[in-house]
C-alpha cells in the first residue's frame, strides 16, 4: 500500500519537473525569437540611415535634384522618427 503512494508522489514530481522544463524551453525560444526580431529591426534601421544619408548628400550636391528624391528622403526620415518615438516613448 505504501509503494502506491510513493509511486504516485514520484509521478507528481516528474510532472512538475516536466512542466518546469517546458516553461524553460518556451522562455528560451521566446528570447531567441526576440533577439532575431531586434536584429532585423536594426538591420532595417541601418538601411534607412544609409538611404537618408545618401539622399541628403545628393540633395545638397546635385544642382537639379528630382522631386521623387525629396519624397523618398522625407518618407525615410518620417519612418525613422516614428520608429524612434515608438521605441523610446
Amino acid at each position: 500500500m505504501g509503494s502506491d503512494s510513493e509511486h504516485d508522489q514520484e509521478n507528481i514530481n516528474n510532472i512538475g519537473l516536466q512542466t518546469k522544463y517546458n516553461n524553460l524551453q518556451g522562455q528560451y525560444e521566446q528570447s531567441s525569437l526576440q533577439i532575431k526580431s531586434y536584429r532585423l529591426q536594426y538591420m532595417f534601421l541601418f538601411i534607412f540611415l544609409v538611404l537618408v544619408v545618401y539622399l541628403t548628400v545628393r540633395a545638397f550636391t546635385n544642382p537639379f535634384p528630382f522631386f521623387i528624391e525629396y519624397l523618398i528622403l522625407i518618407a525615410a526620415i518620417v519612418v525613422m522618427l516614428y520608429h524612434g518615438t515608438k521605441k523610446f516613448i
